[in-house]
């Protein structure tokens, strides 16, 4: 065995790929750590009016933020009941932009516990549907 020798050699076309391997696998691998998905956090998801007398309408902005890396994209807010109706200022935020859903409620020919609610669909993948609530106790007159 002394006359014997362990070629391990490597050749420079086997090189050039095995580098470009493996600088394609460090830097896409660091571009997806890097880019977090969007992530749409409310500072409250329930608002609660009290009690309050028939007639008037009642008005709350639902304050959210983009905690996430990418665009949050709004993809459909809408109320589940005729007498409230949400708006927003624009379907795109921005990393870390905040926004804000304002929600009226018309309670005029209403009496008792009321809950409505909103749904404000996103791509946010950890929360693409989230269920905003106004509630209130309509005295009677």
């Amino acid at each position: 065995m002394a006359g014997s020798t362990n070629n391990c050699q490597i050749s420079l076309p086997q090189l050039v790929l095995l580098l470009a391997l493996l600088a394609l696998f460090v830097f896409a691998g660091g571009a997806a750590a890097a880019e977090k998905p969007p992530r749409i956090v409310f500072k409250e998801e329930v608002h609660d009016f009290g009690t309050v007398k028939s007639g008037p309408e009642l008005k709350h902005s639902f304050s959210f933020t983009n905690q996430g890396g990418a665009a949050l994209q709004l993809k459909k807010v809408h109320a589940t009941c005729s007498c409230t109706v949400a708006r927003i200022d624009k379907m795109t935020y921005k990393k870390g932009e905040r926004g804000r859903i304002q929600v009226a409620f018309a309670t005029q020919g209403r009496q008792g516990r009321q809950e409505k609610s909103v749904l404000v669909e996103s791509n946010d993948p950890q929360s693409p549907k989230v269920k905003l609530r106004i509630v209130c106790n309509i005295a009677g007159k």
